[in-house]
């Protein structure tokens, strides 16, 4: 069995979509720590050939050391129809925009109170478009909060019976002495690469909608085209 996780994150980069596409279950951390202006809360989007973040803003007084899913939106700014407007003018010439944007409207004008809850809805309406059916779990469903990094990930695979996990490149700092832990338990680690950056000349890559604007159907074919085990 192979197993992959990520925190929760804000309309992400198709890379994301590829590993769950990838392994056979996939652990959502909703109970770590809430990591102040990352991807958790914004992304970017190609806007006029350029980068553009879209921020969901949060309620951050006497919140320090909250957890991802105690994290609660703060709607005073009016953020979802700055963000619908944004990505209107942004894609609305696109081949596929009058196929999904009303999709990602009607999520955001739900307007979630939790900040996980708007990311895990959105996740979910991708991996629909996406065509992608996989075994997914809460970390806090599975009750290991104690454990911090590599020894975190070899819980996570202790408690699926996994041998086998898959993390982004960007974890490989996180998962301090990895090396020591994974060969330790007897637990394959590989990392993963998605190259989907070629398909724009900018620093960022982009949110995963960018890809479904402009490719449609085609987007998860992309998607598996560019995901590569380095």
């Amino acid at each position: 069995m192979i197993i992959g996780a990520s925190q929760p994150t804000f309309i992400p980069y198709p890379g994301y979509f590829g590993l769950i596409d990838f392994v056979d279950k996939f652990i959502f951390m909703d109970n770590v720590q809430f990591n102040e202006r990352s991807w958790q809360q914004r992304n970017y989007i190609n806007f006029n050939e350029a980068d553009h973040l879209l921020t969901v803003p949060v309620l951050k007084k006497n919140k320090r050391e909250q957890l991802i899913l105690d994290v609660e939106i703060d709607d005073s700014s009016n953020y979802v129809n700055k963000h619908l407007k944004t990505i209107e003018r942004a894609y609305k010439k696109s081949k596929y925009f009058d196929s999904y944007f009303p999709i990602i409207s009607k999520v955001y004008n739900k307007k979630f109170k939790f900040l996980l809850d708007l990311n895990l809805n959105l996740v979910e309406i991708f991996l629909e478009i996406l065509g992608i059916s996989k075994n997914i779990i809460f970390l806090s469903s599975l009750k290991i909060e104690k454990y911090k990094n590599a020894e975190l990930i070899y819980q996570i695979c202790e408690s699926q019976k996994c041998k086998t996990y898959v993390s982004t490149i960007g974890s490989k700092d996180y998962l301090s002495n990895y090396n020591k832990i994974f060969e330790k338990y007897n637990i394959k680690f590989f990392i993963y690469n998605n190259a989907t950056e070629l398909e724009f000349d900018n620093k960022h890559q982009h949110s995963i909608i960018d890809l479904i604007f402009k490719h449609g159907p085609e987007t998860l074919k992309i998607i598996r085209s560019n995901f590569k085990i380095v």
